[in-house]
């Protein structure tokens, strides 16, 4: 195995997301929209979203005291700082976050999953625009 061994519950995890998001990519060429609020994307939000802070620390370049609230419309809402050592990690609360990026189930998937349509995405965003933008650019986290 290239990537090595690896235990069977991460497997199995794994593969969950997997089914999830070839079930979305399916729906989305066929033009058959659905399965955006069930168990298995609850599932793959939960292993997505744990790339979170690595996408606005490192990939859009966040620097300390920076904050984004991401918001998935009827599905999460994600708080993320960067810390006085330039570590990005989730949060309980923000005051007022740099930046607030909110968009649709199936936006987060596009952009998560780094799929072809993502560039269609029209997320809100307030605050900090050009900070969002490099985090929208950088959002693929698909193991």
């Amino acid at each position: 195995d290239p990537f090595g061994e690896i235990s069977l519950g991460l497997l199995l995890t794994r593969r969950v997301m997997d089914i999830w998001t070839h079930n979305q990519d399916l729906r989305t060429s066929l033009g058959i929209p659905g399965d955006e609020l069930g168990l298995g994307a609850q599932h793959s939000w939960t292993l997505l979203g744990a790339g979170l802070p690595m996408v606005f620390g490192k990939r859009g370049g966040a620097k300390p005291g920076e904050s984004l609230s991401l918001e998935v419309r009827d599905c999460f809402t994600s708080l993320i700082e960067v810390n006085g050592d330039g570590k990005a990690a989730f949060v309980k609360e923000l005051a007022i976050p740099t930046t607030s990026i909110s968009l649709s189930a199936h936006e987060w998937y596009l952009l998560t999953a780094g799929r072809e349509g993502r560039e269609k995405a029209t997320p809100i965003v307030s605050g900090d625009t050009e900070l969002a933008k490099r985090v929208l650019t950088n959002f693929s986290v698909t193991p």
